[in-house]
């Protein structure tokens, strides 16, 4: 993958984004080396934008079967250590302190 960044003349020069993009792809189209890798699709920002976007969509897609185990293991655990709470903190005093001995042992 090649691109062509701005220059700092380019910068100085207030080119925008979108102008150098095209002075990129224009770049590319007009020097015989390179414009078979634009017509590869292995040069420019725009490929390289899409490229990486492909990439990291992938990473994710792999990513999810293993976070989806991790989130259930989690859950279960967590229910399992409220069901230990039963149904909440009790209303009356004297309840709370005796509520609070059995969650701290």
């Amino acid at each position: 993958m090649i691109v062509k960044c701005r220059g700092q003349r380019e910068i100085n020069n207030k080119v925008t984004l979108s102008e150098a993009i095209a002075n990129e792809r224009t770049f590319f189209e007009d020097h015989e080396e390179y414009r078979p890798l634009l017509e590869d699709k292995k040069a420019s920002i725009p490929c390289l934008a899409d490229r990486l976007t492909s990439e990291l969509v992938e990473h994710i897609q792999d990513s999810l079967p293993d976070l989806e185990k991790e989130i259930e293991e989690k859950i279960c655990l967590t229910t399992k250590d409220l069901e230990k709470y039963g149904e909440g903190v009790p209303e009356a005093h004297h309840e709370k302190v005796t509520f609070l001995i059995q969650v701290c042992m």
